[in-house]
């Protein structure tokens, strides 16, 4: 018989969930999804800003390298002058007048390291094929700033600026007493952004082919692959940095030995 002291609309009432009871776990659902998408938010935030802290730690230390690469070829080149009284020549001419050798070779006896100087023949053009052997050495990274893409690991990033008023005219030789701008006052080398020069090859930029902008549109020019700047080293072998907004005027007063201007690097 049917058990009427209990009415079986009620007993179906009782074994629904009751309504506020579903309410209660609608939300606790969007609150997980909630907590889900804030947590993926903040991981992907996460990841980005370390991302960026780590890219910034790595340029930073290829800052350091770029600017110990060119103190060392500053000091290079004042151990030359020590040696022979005037700086290296941008090259060095065969009999003809044709450039022969860079001045990146002729400074090699004064870099630390292990050194190619000795396996490098002089009566032989740059390009020779023993020459070329010797410039495919370990040793080409004291030329190349690590920021530079490795696309092509034999060119250079350092470079001399070549023309009649500046560190080398190209065959001839400076001496420290004719920069009478000052040492601190004139660059003695500076950094070019894929040159497409190798590090042996007997060419640099030429002061009436640049428009002294940095990192300007304009190739080949003074330039970097650092950040809205390009380092260069003086002739007190000082390294300093000169940033992008850096006016052009100044830049070209800079690389003079003898000009007369009356400006100071804007760099540190």
């Amino acid at each position: 018989m049917p058990d009427d002291s209990q009415c079986p609309h009620c007993c179906e009432q009782n074994d629904a969930p009751a309504a506020n009871d579903v309410a209660a776990k609608r939300p606790r659902s969007k609150t997980k999804i909630t907590c889900l998408v804030v947590f993926i938010l903040f991981a992907v935030v996460g990841f980005m800003m370390l991302k960026k802290a780590m890219f910034e730690a790595r340029e930073a230390a290829r800052d350091i390298i770029c600017r110990s690469n060119l103190k060392q070829i500053a000091l290079a080149m004042y151990g030359y002058h020590q040696a022979y009284k005037c700086f290296p020549p941008a090259y060095v001419t065969d009999a003809e007048g044709r450039p022969m050798h860079s001045w990146r070779v002729l400074v090699l006896p004064f870099i630390e390291g292990d050194n190619p100087y000795k396996r490098y023949r002089f009566e032989e053009p740059w390009d020779s094929p023993n020459n070329l052997t010797v410039a495919n050495n370990d040793f080409s990274r004291h030329f190349r700033c690590p920021s530079h893409p490795k696309v092509d690991y034999l060119a250079t990033n350092y470079v001399l600026i070549v023309g009649p008023h500046t560190i080398s005219d190209g065959p001839h030789c400076r001496k420290y007493e004719e920069i009478t701008d000052g040492s601190s006052n004139t660059i003695m080398v500076v950094e070019v952004a894929d040159s497409g020069i190798r590090w042996t090859e007997p060419r640099d930029l030429r002061f009436d082919e640049i428009d002294f902008r940095i990192n300007g549109d304009k190739r080949p020019g003074i330039g970097s692959h650092h950040r809205q700047k390009v380092n260069v080293a003086m002739c007190n072998c000082a390294v300093i940095s000169l940033a992008d907004s850096t006016p052009p005027e100044v830049v070209k007063a800079l690389t003079t030995i003898d000009g007369g201007e009356d400006v100071e690097p804007p760099g540190k």
